[in-house]
């Protein structure tokens, strides 16, 4: 797991360096603290040492109310990421 996380920072950084990388503010307002939040959950469901049905109903349902609301938020914006057209 530290390789993959190694891997994907060198990558990003190499790629900055050569052109700087542009990110939306609702990466940064939004994204990022749910991304945390949800890492926090899993951590609390996880304590007892295992996932069951329940915990994974949890984080799916979470999963799902994110995902429509990037997709909403992106709709609002007239920018409408790949399949969250309202058509």
């Amino acid at each position: 797991m530290g390789s993959n996380i190694v891997n994907v920072l060198l990558i990003l950084g190499l790629s900055a360096v050569i052109i700087p990388l542009v990110i939306k503010r609702q990466l940064v307002r939004i994204d990022i603290p749910v991304m945390v939040a949800i890492s926090v959950v899993l951590l609390i469901v996880s304590l007892d040492g295992q996932i069951g049905l329940l915990d994974g109903v949890l984080l799916f349902s979470i999963l799902v109310v994110h995902t429509v609301m990037s997709c909403r938020y992106g709709a609002s914006d007239r920018l409408f990421p790949l399949g969250c057209s309202p058509r």
